[in-house]
Parts: structure tokens; C-alpha cells; sequence
């Protein structure tokens, strides 16, 4: 899926129509998938305006943003939620000043991990907002209705399924089999690309969290397991982390939830965030690249025995 192609006069109109105000000065333009502009309105307003691809469940994640910031939750307040615009979504939210993206302490993942315990704690239930599905294909590892191992890319026009079998299928299906059981089970809304770049922080304080598109619901141990896959990704030097580091932030997060991880649950967090790190090194392979940065097969079997190890403790 390409980032959105949008001509300045779009933004304009919809910034006139939309909050009120007319384009006095772009302040950057960003985004991935998305086309995402920074502006200051005629009024000295300032704001952040996304454009992307529409999907429905974007108007959940919209309602999910608004009840998180409602509570005091440190993220950009909504100005205006997902509406669809032809074959776009576009929303607007308040400018964050820029902000450290990475905190101060000696132990990050502390906070980091504090930080996603915290909003899984405020968000709302499941039940609450509409529906969050599809789930992002780098957190699908359920495959609910897929009969293929290997979800579609959101960012790359690549067949996993038609790419030539490695251990990285080997491995995403024996994860995806032990997980099975688990969909549907204590589900809660948590962010589901909680990494370093879509974190602002002063000090060891989380001031900013951003990109609410990737809400999602899953088990709580997933949507812990998730983050401790990358959590780091965006920091200087940037890295994904090692086995330590995701153990650090797991123990990180049950402290910070207040009870500690059940064994299954353990088990469970360290094969979600293994499939979302197949995932991206499948992508990579289908494309050719390296997939050493994102996971060695070493790396793999280690994840993999330390889940192991955590669902036979007693």
C-alpha cells in the first residue's frame, strides 16, 4: 500500500471546512503510510491533519483516542475524529511540542512498559467501541478466517504465501499454533505499535503517545508481548531488542500492571511479539533484504525456549 498522495490545496480545503481556518504556514509533512502535515491556521491555531487509506475500524480507534485523552492520558488531544473524504480518512489532532523520544532513565524499559500498563488500564472495554477489526497484520498472528500462515502487508505489494518457504514459516506456524487457543480470551484495547518513535517523553515522564490507528484488541499478555518485540526501535542508536531487553520490559509490565504474568500468560507475550518479529523479517525476505536485522534464527529458538520455559514453570 502506497503513502497517500495528497496536493496541498486537499489539506487547505478540508483545514477551512473542517476546524475553522485557513493555512498560514506549513510546519512539516511526515508519515509512512499515511500522509501526516503539521500547520499553523490563520487564528494561530496549530494542528497535525492525517490523510490515509479509509478503513471503518479507523472510527474506533478515533473513539478509543477520545475516551484515552478524556482521561488524562498523555496523548495529543482529537480535534477532529476519522471521516471519510472519497477513498480517504482524514482527522485532525493538536500539535505536541516536540518531545524527547526517549526518557532519561538508566532502565527504559521501565517506563516504557509502565506506559502501555497505564493505557491498557484506561482504556475503554472492547465492548465499548465499535469494532477494531481487521487487526493489523503485524499483530494478527490468530488469523481469524485466513487460511494462509501469512497475513497481507499493509506497507509492500508482496505474497508471503507465494514466497519461497524458510525457517521463518516454520517458526510463525508452530507460534501461531500454540497461540490459537488464546484469541478471544480476556481481551483488552491496548496500542499495538508501542515503539520508541511513537513516544514523546520529558525526562522519565511519557508526555506524548501518538499513531492511534494501531489500537487493537488482544489478550493483555499480547499486547505486552508485542511491545517488548520492538519497544526500543526509534532510539539512538536505533535497535530492535535483544532477548534481555524484551524479558526486562515483560517483568517491567507486570510490575507496573500490579500482578505478575500467569506462566501461559508468559508463554503467551514471548510468542506474540516472536510472530510480529517473523512477520517483519518474512516481509524482508519476500523483498529480497536482509533479515538478520529484524531476526536470526538463533534469536528465533531462543524466543522460542524461553516461551517454552515460561509455560512449563509451575
Amino acid at each position: 500500500m502506497a503513502r497517500a498522495a495528497v496536493h496541498p490545496g486537499f489539506v487547505a480545503n478540508w483545514c477551512r471546512e473542517a476546524l475553522g481556518g485557513d493555512v498560514a504556514d506549513l510546519l512539516f509533512t511526515s508519515g509512512y503510510l499515511s500522509y501526516v502535515v503539521g500547520l499553523r491556521l490563520d487564528d494561530g491555531r496549530r494542528a497535525v491533519v492525517k490523510v490515509r487509506p479509509w478503513s471503518d475500524r479507523l472510527r474506533a480507534c478515533a473513539a478509543v483516542h477520545q475516551q484515552l485523552f478524556e482521561t488524562g492520558y498523555p496523548c495529543p488531544e482529537p480535534l477532529v475524529g476519522a471521516g471519510r473524504v472519497g477513498l480517504w480518512a482524514v482527522s485532525a489532532e493538536a500539535f505536541v511540542d516536540q518531545a524527547s523520544s526517549w526518557p532519561a532513565s538508566a532502565a527504559p524499559a521501565t517506563p516504557f512498559a509502565a506506559g502501555l500498563a497505564e493505557l491498557v488500564r484506561l482504556a475503554p472495554r472492547p465492548s465499548e467501541v465499535g469494532s477494531l477489526q481487521p487487526t493489523p497484520p503485524w499483530a494478527d498472528w490468530y488469523g481469524e478466517g485466513r487460511a494462509e500462515l501469512w497475513p497481507e502487508p499493509d506497507d509492500r505489494a508482496v505474497d508471503l504465501n507465494g514466497a519461497t518457504a524458510s525457517w521463518l514459516d516454520r517458526v510463525a506456524e508452530q507460534v501461531r499454533e500454540q497461540l490459537r487457543g488464546a484469541h478471544g480470551r480476556s481481551e483488552v484495547i491496548g496500542h499495538l505499535d508501542w515503539y520508541a518513535g511513537n513516544l514523546g517523553w520529558t525526562g522519565d515522564r511519557l508526555t506524548a503517545v501518538f499513531d492511534w490507528d494501531s489500537v487493537g484488541v488482544q489478550p493483555e499478555f499480547s499486547v505486552a508481548g508485542l511491545a517488548a518485540a520492538v519497544w526500543s526501535v526509534g532510539s539512538q542508536p536505533e535497535s530492535l531488542p535483544d532477548v534481555e531487553e524484551s524479558e526486562a520490559f515483560l517483568a517491567a509490565y507486570a510490575e507496573a500492571r500490579g500482578r505478575p504474568w500467569s506462566p501461559a500468560e508468559l508463554g503467551g507475550a514471548w510468542l506474540a511479539g516472536l510472530w510480529l518479529r517473523c512477520f517483519d523479517a518474512k516481509k524482508a525476505e519476500a523483498s529480497s533484504q536482509n533479515t538478520d536485522p529484524f531476526l536470526t534464527e538463533s534469536e528465533a529458538e531462543d524466543r522460542l525456549a524461553r516461551a517454552a520455559s515460561a509455560t512449563e514453570a509451575t
